[in-house]
């Protein structure tokens, strides 16, 4: 079984074991797989989080 991190979308160089928010900037992580980094699935989260925004 692949092992699976949190990542920030803005700032890939975060990489954490469980979901939370980023130190950096606040956005929140998003699953990716640890050997991938730059699978295009930040995207999503990217999404969420600027629609949030205005909610």
């Amino acid at each position: 079984m692949e092992q699976q991190k949190y990542t920030c979308p803005m700032h890939p160089q975060i990489m954490e074991d469980e979901a939370g928010s980023c130190p950096i900037c606040g956005m929140t992580l998003v699953l990716t797989k640890a050997e991938n980094n730059h699978s295009g699935s930040h995207h999503n989260g990217m999404i969420a989080d600027f629609k949030s925004g205005f909610m």
